[in-house]
């Protein structure tokens, strides 16, 4: 009924352990390489992209304020404002090379103005707005309240 146990048996039911917990941890330990090696790219690659993003804010911010400050500007005065524009000493800083650029074209019922802003970065960057400056106020599209 009651059987003691020699130490042969005690032995053998430890080492059978540990080998099978030896392997168990060789097995973790390659999934978690395999889980790092993966995401690690991932991570990186997600880093750069909220930085690129990041910077697309500031250029379309930096562009509409432009377009904010020009747009109510008289015919005369437009043309010294564009040969007078530069970019913002905040953009300057975080955008590097950052340079603005603005093109004034006639249309049928005024003049569209296009700013463009590029930056350097690995890749060269370029962000285009677009406003429509009408002679006549019937063209004009009202104020909304």
């Amino acid at each position: 009924m009651f059987r003691p146990q020699t130490y042969r048996s005690i032995t053998f039911a430890c080492s059978s352990r540990s080998a099978t917990t030896v392997l168990e941890v060789i097995v973790s330990i390659t999934m978690l390489m395999a889980a790092l090696t993966l995401s690690l790219p991932l991570i990186l690659h997600n880093e750069r992209l909220l930085i690129e993003q990041r910077n697309y804010r500031l250029a379309l911010d930096e562009l509409s304020n432009q377009l904010d400050r020009l747009t109510p500007t008289s015919r005369e005065e437009l043309s010294l404002a564009l040969e007078q524009l530069t970019v913002s000493p905040f953009v300057a800083e975080r955008l590097p090379g950052a340079a603005l650029t603005a093109e004034l074209n006639p249309i049928d019922a005024g003049q569209r103005l296009i700013l463009s802003l590029t930056w350097q970065d690995p890749n060269e960057h370029k962000v285009a707005l677009a406003a429509w400056l009408f002679q006549d106020t019937t063209f004009a599209p009202s104020p909304t309240r």
